[in-house]
C-alpha cells in the first residue's frame, strides 16, 4: 500500500499532511509511530465542517482538495498597558 501523503508540512514536533483516504492516514501514522516508542504522534481528522486547528491556525478545507482558507487565531492585546522605565 503506498502511505505516501499529497501533503506533508512539518513544524518542530508538528506535522500537517493530507491524504486520499482516512485508512491510508492510519497506515501512515502506524509507520511513524513505528520509528522509535519514545516518539509517538496522534492523528486529528477535520470536523464536520471541515476546519481543523494546526498550531495557531484553522484550516478550512474548500472540498475540492486544491486549496485551501486560512484563519490565524490572535489573542485579545491590552493596548492600554506600558511598561514604565524605572529611573
Amino acid at each position: 500500500m503506498n502511505v505516501q501523503p499529497l501533503s506533508f508540512v512539518r513544524y518542530v514536533d508538528d506535522l500537517h499532511a493530507r491524504f486520499v483516504k482516512l485508512d491510508t492516514a492510519n497506515t501512515f501514522l502506524e509507520v511513524l509511530n513505528s520509528q522509535d516508542p519514545k516518539i509517538q504522534y496522534t492523528i486529528e481528522t477535520e470536523d464536520r465542517d471541515k476546519k481543523l486547528a494546526f498550531l495557531d491556525v484553522l484550516i478550512h478545507n474548500d472540498k475540492t482538495g486544491k486549496y485551501f482558507n486560512f484563519s490565524v487565531f490572535r489573542k485579545d492585546a491590552i493596548t492600554n498597558v506600558q511598561v514604565k522605565p524605572h529611573n
